[in-house]
């Protein structure tokens, strides 16, 4: 189409953009733009360039305020937990600790208990004269040793203890 027509038009086209040409359609007038010097053009799009780069900080900022409220809650909550976590995590230990000597106390009690048991055992067995226990046995009570046809085995249930029925015959 640009190549039909005239000088004049394609030069417009070439500064002005695309634009339709027809009966229908308006002609475009060209906005008219005051004359920059290059100095001030560059001062411009510096001043310009500083506004968005104001705005992107000012909006980075609240943004970031708005993290930093979100993170500062957060972080608050998991310390909280984690000291509370601790806390209960230390007083487990101690009672852990608590029981284990208590059960080592016990466990020493318990060892010289038995040591005192036997020496009160051994005590009570080195006393003991098994002469003189015969010898009474025999003869101020009257007891004897069992003959052959005096000691029975049977077999019974698996008892403690054995009930008797009748009296026992004089074996003599």
């Amino acid at each position: 189409m640009a190549e039909r027509w005239d000088g004049k038009e394609k030069s417009y086209m070439r500064e002005y953009g695309t634009y339709i040409d027809g009966n229908t359609v308006r002609k475009l007038e060209p906005v008219r733009e005051p004359l920059v010097l290059p100095e001030e053009h560059e001062q411009s799009n510096e001043k310009e360039q500083q506004k968005t780069v104001r705005k992107k900080r000012k909006a980075t900022r609240k943004a970031t305020r708005r993290m930093d409220l979100f993170s500062t809650l957060f972080l608050s909550v998991m310390v909280i937990v984690t000291v509370v976590v601790s806390v209960k995590f230390l007083a487990t230990q101690s009672k852990v600790t608590t029981m284990k000597n208590k059960i080592n106390d016990l466990e020493s009690q318990i060892v010289t208990m038995k040591e005192e048991n036997k020496l009160a055992k051994d005590e009570l067995t080195a006393d003991v004269d098994l002469d003189y226990v015969y010898e009474y046995a025999t003869k101020v009570l009257g007891m004897k040793h069992p003959g052959k046809k005096q000691v029975i085995k049977y077999q019974g249930k698996e008892s403690d203890s054995v009930q008797q029925f009748g009296d026992i015959p004089d074996a003599n």
